[in-house]
């Protein structure tokens, strides 16, 4: 017991640590979770919520978004909403951490923004979302999903929790601090990629560190 609980504390310090000093590190033990409420109105439980092109290059912070013109965009020949502004040049650009904000929505999945840079062949592609800090204020933004042709856009990298089988199958150290995340198998989780067309909102209900695996003593 007083070794759980040691560890416990050890481990705490050490966030505390890693998240002072100006030059914060990345803490690659930290986990969102929350709730996924799909276009289809599917609701699902996720966790491991992360932003980016592919799992492995998605992240918690720091996402890139740029503000939402306030002028109505031109109509392109293909009926597409292109962007006048340089959105890298002249729109103003913020970073967002998951852990500051409640949800990100998306109010219409088809108003897809395009713009073209010169002597170019293709297009940039945004989309509008919207978020909700934790501060109660709400903001819209455009974020860049990729080029018209990507492969691989922005998308929503997350594990859904199969809520029929899930279980309380946690540590000590799960159980007496609220800072790590609820126990759950891998076997009873699926993993997502989910296009940012395909949301209608993103509920984030909190960060959660990965408790450390301790081996039973024989």
């Amino acid at each position: 017991m007083k070794k759980y609980v040691a560890l416990s504390i050890a481990m705490q310090t050490a966030l505390v640590v890693a998240w002072s000093g100006e030059d914060k590190k990345i803490d690659q033990s930290l986990d969102f979770y929350g709730v996924l409420i799909s276009r289809q109105d599917h609701v699902e439980k996720v966790n491991n919520i992360r932003i980016g092109r592919d799992r492995d290059s998605a992240k918690t912070h720091k996402i890139s978004m740029y503000e939402k013109p306030t002028s109505a965009p031109q109509i392109g020949p293909k009926g597409e909403m292109m962007l006048q502004a340089d959105p890298k040049t002249d729109l103003i650009e913020s970073f967002i951490d998951l852990s500051e904000i409640t949800s990100i929505a998306v109010p219409n999945p088809k108003a897809v923004w395009h713009y073209k840079p010169s002597k170019s062949s293709f297009s940039i592609e945004y989309i509008e979302i919207v978020i909700m800090f934790k501060n109660g204020d709400t903001k819209n933004y455009l974020l860049e999903l990729g080029r018209e042709d990507s492969r691989n856009p922005i998308k929503v990298f997350c594990s859904s929790v199969h809520e029929s089988k899930a279980t309380a199958t946690t540590t000590f150290l799960q159980k007496e601090s609220p800072l790590f995340c609820k126990g759950i198998r891998t076997n009873e989780l699926e993993d997502k990629g989910v296009p940012f067309a395909a949301i209608k909102e993103l509920k984030i209900e909190g960060p959660c560190h990965r408790a450390p695996q301790i081996a039973p003593q024989s």
